[in-house]
């Protein structure tokens, strides 16, 4: 992306926090970037450690396979126990976040990772992951929603194929806030991805009532590196599908996309610390 982008995202970004306006939205991957495993990893490990025997691919699936095959209560505790062994530390990312003049931060991680950032820094900050607490959120105080449960609250893990088929009805308060949200402020999308369901669905939701009109968001992508192995058509294949989606997003959504090639353990350098210099 051309820097005079880099420098529009930034001042828009810069701007929003001066009004406060300006959400944090957390995903998967700024936890992957510090060791914990992907879901695809974990569930893969899971498979081998139960002997599974399986060829599902599809990720929601395999990890209801898994639930039938272990139970709820176990699948919840490995989630858990991983979660737990593999965040030996927070990354640059979670630790640049804590800097940022803004108060909420929402994620579909488990994992404390962030919490740990603000704690260094001598900051608690207010932990949301049952719906019945959103009521009593406090918009000047530093607060993470969990949308999809937390490790020290095995039962409030968003998991299973089930679990998102019946989130809209057993979490319908998450579900109509974070509406809500994606409507009354500008929302940073960092480490997620383009089939995050709380993202398209939140967004679909603005988009039918507001149309055109509604706040330009900012998404945080990584584009495909070639790996060992990986044919060269495979590869521009893949790209050309990122280039398309990037696409899809900017056209047909109106997000600010903005592509970075570091992984996101690296964000000691733009696209975020020039945020950093600004007036906050």
């Amino acid at each position: 992306m051309p820097s005079k982008d880099l420098e529009h995202i930034i001042t828009i970004l810069t701007r929003e926090i001066l009004k406060k306006r300006l959400a944090i939205f957390i995903g998967a991957g700024c936890s992957v970037a510090v060791g914990l495993p992907s879901w695809k990893q974990l569930l893969e490990n899971l498979v081998a450690k139960y002997c599974i025997q399986t060829k599902e691919d599809n990720l929601l699936k395999l990890a209801s396979r898994i639930e039938r095959s272990i139970g709820r209560s176990n699948l919840v505790d490995e989630i858990s126990d991983t979660c737990r062994a593999s965040q030996k530390r927070g990354s640059s990312t979670h630790e640049l976040l804590t800097e940022l003049d803004v108060n909420l931060y929402i994620t579909t991680n488990y994992d404390h990772l962030l919490e740990e950032a603000f704690r260094k820094k001598g900051i608690e900050p207010h932990v949301v992951h049952n719906d019945s607490d959103l009521a009593v959120l406090n918009p000047t105080a530093k607060t993470i929603v969990k949308l999809h449960g937390d490790i020290d609250s095995p039962s409030s893990l968003v998991c299973t194929e089930r679990d998102y088929r019946q989130y809209k009805t057993k979490h319908r308060g998450f579900n109509d806030w974070l509406k809500a949200k994606n409507t009354e402020l500008t929302i940073l999308f960092l480490g997620t991805s383009f089939d995050d369901p709380r993202l398209l669905e939140a967004d679909d939701h603005v988009i039918e009532f507001f149309g055109e009109n509604k706040r330009n968001h900012v998404i945080v992508l990584r584009k495909p590196e070639r790996v060992n192995g990986q044919g060269i058509d495979h590869f521009q294949a893949e790209l050309e599908d990122f280039e398309d989606r990037c696409h899809s997003f900017e056209s047909e959504r109106g997000f600010l996309v903005l592509v970075i090639q570091q992984c996101y353990h690296r964000f000691n350098s733009p696209p975020l610390s020039p945020i950093l210099g600004a007036p906050l």
